[in-house]
């Protein structure tokens, strides 16, 4: 499991949840644990075009929510789709 992109993520959030008793940290453990072998389904909407890009499950969580972030701040969907060819060539092509 630990080849996982999301393992870390799902590992720190059980740690947070036995620190702290917090239950929404154990939920969100167990929706991420759902989700962990799947790839990663970005969904990106600019402008009123919708395009929707895969990547691969080994990609390290915090990487993929960085390049959420990064998308978000872009204008045009040719520099949304830039972005994502250069997470995939930067991780050897996972999840063309």
């Amino acid at each position: 499991m630990r080849k996982y992109g999301r393992f870390t993520a799902m590992d720190n959030l059980i740690q947070q949840y036995r620190q702290t008793g917090d239950p929404a940290a154990l939920l969100k453990a167990e929706k991420i644990r759902k989700v962990m072998t799947k790839p990663y389904r970005i969904l990106v909407s600019i402008k009123g075009q919708a395009t929707e890009f895969y990547l691969s499950e080994y990609i390290p969580y915090h990487i993929v929510q960085d390049l959420t972030i990064a998308i978000k701040k872009t204008n045009t969907m040719e520099m949304a789709e830039q972005l994502i060819n250069d997470i995939r060539s930067r991780y050897n092509g996972f999840g063309a």
